[in-house]
């Protein structure tokens, strides 16, 4: 038990022997104590749809300048519209996620900066052009958008 020299050493004392009383037999927060429920549940975060971030976008690796073609830029738009419209559930049945890129030859620019686990992949857009990004969560960081495939 702590000595009482003030009234913060109380107010310890009583928050501790307050989560000791809620712990369960194995040490752990009983979950009625742990569940918040202020904290709105977002639900099933399957049902959510893909949000599109471009917090990691590589500047220099940039091709969207050499769009000429009317047909592609339409198609990257098309892309990017339906990837931001389906939900998580959807993208593997959506086939929109080609492959998943390597860390080595020409694609190791496309790492630069980014956290060591990150797995970028590809989405195909047009005849040639590619959209690289990794999906967090329910978030598609774009990281390049390309004309041809490197």
């Amino acid at each position: 038990m702590i000595q009482k020299r003030d009234g913060k050493d109380s107010m310890v004392s009583e928050l501790t022997q307050k989560i000791a009383s809620q712990l369960d037999v194995d040490g752990l927060i009983s979950p009625a104590v742990a569940i918040n429920e202020n904290i709105p549940d977002s639900g099933d975060l399957l049902s959510d749809k893909v949000v599109l971030t471009f917090k990691d976008y590589k500047d220099g690796e940039c091709e969207m300048h050499k769009l000429s073609d009317k047909k592609d830029a339409k198609s990257l738009m098309f892309k990017l519209k339906r990837l931001s419209s389906i939900c998580l559930k959807e993208l593997p049945s959506s086939r929109m996620i080609k492959d998943k890129i390597e860390n080595t030859g020409n694609y190791s620019s496309l790492y630069r900066d980014l956290p060591p686990d990150v797995e970028i992949q590809e989405i195909e857009y047009g005849k040639t052009g590619r959209i690289f990004g990794y999906l967090v969560e329910r978030y598609f960081c774009v990281v390049a958008i390309k004309v041809k495939h490197i």
